[in-house]
């Protein structure tokens, strides 16, 4: 059972980071640095 939950909580956690940092690619296109 902890085992489950510790696992959704990496998933959740990789989920929100890979969200954000995707957004953030898309609205800074073009401009700053960094960007590919």
């Amino acid at each position: 059972m902890f085992k489950t939950l510790v696992c959704f909580a990496l998933f959740f956690i990789a989920v929100g980071a890979a969200g954000a940092y995707f957004a953030r690619q898309r609205n800074s296109r073009g401009n700053g640095p960094g960007s590919r």
